[in-house]
């Protein structure tokens, strides 16, 4: 279950048209057999892999338009006061109106968080603070939205695994954008998910939100014990509601388990998510595929067409794959999966498939990464472009692209 990076913690402490034209994408993705097909609809088969690259017309070596979409090198990511933390886990990264929130976890597995913007001298809080100062952790942290505060600022949900086992999730909020950016604070205390359950290798969660014909809401996954997938679902406004009760998912294939847990995407499709898993069988490793429907009477996972199912599906062979992945959705570049290959990060449009080209973020840039990486794409502070953040050693680095008016809308494969 778990990855020798990622758990190296534990050693030290209803548009009809756009859902059909998405399964398409997602369905070709998969590795189904024989030759894509629309839905029974009668839509056209999908020929186009989207992902994050820069336009065919593009001029070579220019920055806005040519042969790369990542407009800046990696950069550390660091408080105003320039001091550091040792960082010990994989980062998760969440954009609000007010700027990008960054979390880690250092070498003592306490959960850290830094809010921050592209440039400047207060670009960043005065310096790294402590979320929930008195819990230690077994997982990374997961980083999902939430309805906004009274005073109107942008309200966020952190979850993760304590160190008695047990999945919890809090509401921050996170600081107001002004000339001395501060540091995100809690709203609401930390909560199980699920009373009187706990996960020995499983409870690794991953957590996104969602909006069924106007209802707003949150859905947390993770791997059980036993295989399973499971999830809860949860009503916004947060403060005022309560995790549902456990949805049970479907087992991976007989011989395989999961390297550590899930990657959930914001929704791709209307009323559909999808969840993206890194597992191994002996010495091979494979990403496993599976979806969660969720509509105002109904939440449940799903086959790639939207139908109720328990059912993964392999993805045909990408290569390497050195750690869990994560996803990012933009109305610009579509569902974009990151992961680490080695000691590089490297991202792929929709789902993983070797007809769709694994691209490197920013290659030749000297920086061996190590840990899986964290990722936003085209929403409220991103402006347009996409930013990922990764651990190289103790460092943290992130990245930022062009904006979406300078990248390849789509490349016939």
């Amino acid at each position: 279950m778990k990855s020798e990076h990622e758990i190296r913690g534990l050693v030290t402490g209803g548009n009809q048209t756009v859902l059909a034209a998405s399964i398409a994408l997602l369905a070709a993705a998969a590795g189904c057999a024989g030759p894509a097909q629309g839905d029974t609809a009668g839509e056209p088969a999908a020929t186009v892999a989207q992902a994050l690259r820069c336009r065919d017309d593009g001029i070579v070596g220019d920055p806005l338009s040519g042969d790369c979409p990542w407009r800046t090198p990696w950069s550390r990511v660091l408080p105003q006061n320039r001091v550091d933390i040792s960082h010990a886990w994989a980062p998760a990264m969440l954009s609000s109106d007010t700027g990008w929130l960054v979390f880690s976890v250092d070498t003592t597995n306490h959960y850290r968080m830094l809010q921050m913007r592209p440039v400047g001298p207060t670009s960043a809080s005065p310096s790294w603070g402590t979320y929930g100062p008195t819990r230690t952790w077994k997982s990374k942290p997961a980083l999902a939205h939430r309805e906004n505060s009274s005073t109107g600022l942008p309200g966020f949900v952190v979850a993760g695994k304590l160190n008695d086992n047990t999945v919890v999730t809090s509401s921050g909020i996170m600081a107001a954008s002004s000339n001395t950016l501060g540091t995100p604070t809690p709203d609401k205390a930390f909560e199980v998910v699920e009373a009187n359950r706990t996960y020995s290798t499983g409870g690794l969660p991953a957590i996104t939100e969602y909006n069924a014909f106007g209802v707003d809401g949150l859905v947390v996954t993770f791997m059980g014990d036993d295989g399973h997938i499971y999830a809860h679902t949860r009503s916004i406004p947060y403060n005022t509601n309560h995790w549902s009760a456990r949805i049970t998912g479907p087992a991976l294939p007989f011989g395989w388990s999961a390297v550590y847990g899930p990657a959930i995407s914001a929704e791709y499709a209307p009323n559909l998510i999808a969840i993206l898993i890194h597992a191994r069988n002996g010495s091979t490793d494979a990403f496993f595929l599976t979806h969660f429907l969720y509509t105002p009477s109904q939440a449940a996972f799903a086959n790639e067409i939207g139908s109720p199912a328990q059912v993964w599906t392999q993805i045909a062979s990408v290569g390497a794959i050195s750690d869990d992945p994560t996803f990012t959705m933009s109305p610009s570049a579509g569902l974009t999966a990151y992961y680490r290959r080695g000691t590089q990060i490297v991202e792929t449009g929709w789902t993983p498939d070797p007809h769709h080209p694994v691209l490197p973020v920013a290659p030749s840039t000297g920086i061996q990464f190590s840990s899986s990486p964290g990722a936003t794409g085209d929403r409220f502070y991103d402006q347009g472009t996409h930013l990922v953040v990764a651990r190289a050693g103790t460092q943290l680095y992130w990245i930022e692209s062009n904006s979406d008016d300078h990248l390849d809308p789509g490349t016939t494969d």
